[in-house]
């Protein structure tokens, strides 16, 4: 099972908090760059260095190099939490992943389907047809295209393999529950998207939509024992944001198919975000015969002897 992979390999405390660290230092890390081109291009256009929000809104802004810096982070953040889960921890990279002996792509790819056919039918079906104008430009989408469907899968598994695996089996570790670890980790994440652009025009409205999809993941994580249809439905969402519909002032700025702006495209938030949540919960539940006595089922090993450690409860390995 998922939560009991949690037991596996080395466990003191110092090792996860190194983990956590040394992940977090190597995506700020990974900024660097971004942070660089920001900076010369608000230099070279003329933009105050505090209006982020212009340089995005400037049509010779080249957003294609804005989105591949912003996603190389990702990249090595992800290097590095596997290889301090591999090395550090001596734990299998599946661990982390999923309960199931090998990563169950079927899975992956019906997450993925399922959240990018509801978001899209959705989309289109409730804004008006002036909220959103037709861009189509081959020459800017085309790159657009290769670099999404390269480094978007990269970025939300990343997101998901740190908050929805590592985080929570740590967490699983010290309070010896699916619940707790499982609220905690859906506030956390929804929490550290406060920077992005939704927030500044309705915080309340902003934080209920990203609460809602992150409790979409989050049960759909320990129900199904793995995280390859979070996975999957994370990356949809993304993908969908940065080459289908994006917004001109969102987080993903790009020169997608259409284009819209994060006024118009919250407009129905929270509700129409709920409802999708909802909707997506009920196909998947439906779809793989889960129980809701998962839930509530133990996180230690059946028959497992560990001696209590200091912070984990867990003995060394």
């Amino acid at each position: 099972m998922f939560f009991h992979n949690a037991y596996e390999g080395r466990n003191r405390w110092w090792r996860w908090l190194l983990t956590i660290l040394a992940t977090l230092l190597a995506w700020g890390l990974g900024q660097i760059p971004l942070v660089l081109f920001v900076y010369t291009e608000m230099s070279r256009l003329g933009i105050d260095p505090a209006n982020l929000s212009g340089l995005l809104a400037n049509p010779q802004l080249n957003r294609n190099v804005f989105l591949l810096l912003g996603l190389l982070p990702f990249v090595l953040g992800l290097a590095t939490l596997l290889i301090f889960v591999v090395r550090l921890h001596k734990k299998p990279l599946l661990s982390v992943i999923t309960g199931r002996s090998r990563f169950d792509w079927r899975r992956a790819f019906a997450g993925f389907a399922v959240w990018l056919a509801l978001i899209a039918v959705s989309s289109f079906a409730l804004l008006p047809s002036a909220a959103y104008a037709y861009q189509f430009n081959p020459s800017a989408f085309w790159p657009l295209l290769a670099i999404a469907l390269f480094l978007i899968p990269i970025q939300t598994t990343t997101e998901e393999i740190f908050f929805r695996g590592y985080l929570m089996q740590g967490l699983s570790l010290l309070l010896k529950s699916k619940l707790a670890p499982l609220l905690l980790i859906t506030v956390i994440f929804a929490s550290v998207h406060v920077g992005n652009p939704e927030f500044y025009m309705d915080y309340l409205t902003g934080f209920l939509g990203y609460l809602a999809f992150s409790t979409l993941l989050g049960f759909v994580a320990v129900m199904d024992d793995g995280l390859e249809i979070t996975c999957g439905i994370h990356a949809a969402n993304n993908m969908f944001a940065v080459a289908i519909l994006s917004a001109r002032d969102g987080t993903f700025s790009t020169d997608s198919i259409f284009v819209s702006s994060v006024k118009a495209l919250m407009a129905f938030s929270p509700y129409v975000d709920i409802a999708l949540c909802a909707a997506a919960f009920a196909i998947f539940f439906a779809l793989y015969g889960w129980r809701v006595s998962t839930l509530f089922e133990p996180t230690v090993p059946a028959g497992r002897f560990h001696e209590r450690a200091p912070s984990t409860g867990v003995a060394e390995g």
